[in-house]
């Protein structure tokens, strides 16, 4: 793990961006295969064909009542959901899926309990986003630049 902030991109009908500072993400690569069989005839020899990656990430986060309820509104909406946060290695980008929610805290006490978001990105090959496609971030579909 480690401290940094992350950054949520929403695309859909214009470009949104919610960032948590002061969270940890605990990031898991896998390399999967679409077609994973051993051979018929020599079960020592494994058949592997198009790979993929499905990544899990574990992001940790304090938030206040004001924060976590806009965390929770902003994972509800509608769009594809990018993390992007900054690590040892520079800034790393994926599209995911929303794995499991933030578990309600409750709200007669002060939020001390980490926030954590669990999200898996499922993809062959990465590719930053890419604004001048995203509708509404200064393309011909007009120039609101997301805001």
């Amino acid at each position: 793990m480690y401290n940094k902030e992350v950054r949520f991109i929403r695309i859909a009908s214009s470009v949104s961006m919610l960032s948590l500072e002061h969270a940890e993400v605990d990031y898991s690569p896998h390399k999967k295969y679409l077609i994973d069989k051993t051979n018929a005839y020599d079960p020592t020899i494994m058949i592997r064909r198009e790979p993929y990656y499905e990544d899990s990430f574990k992001v940790d986060a304090i938030l206040n009542t004001a924060q976590y309820n806009e965390l929770k509104d902003y994972l509800m909406e509608e769009g594809k959901l990018y993390i992007e946060y900054y690590d040892e290695t520079g800034k790393k980008q994926f599209p995911v899926i929303i794995d499991k929610y933030p578990a309600q805290q409750d709200d007669l006490r002060y939020f001390t309990e980490v926030t954590r978001i669990e999200l898996k990105a499922i993809y062959k090959e990465l590719s930053p986003i890419n604004y001048d496609e995203a509708p509404g971030w200064g393309n011909s579909w007009g120039l609101s630049w997301g805001f």
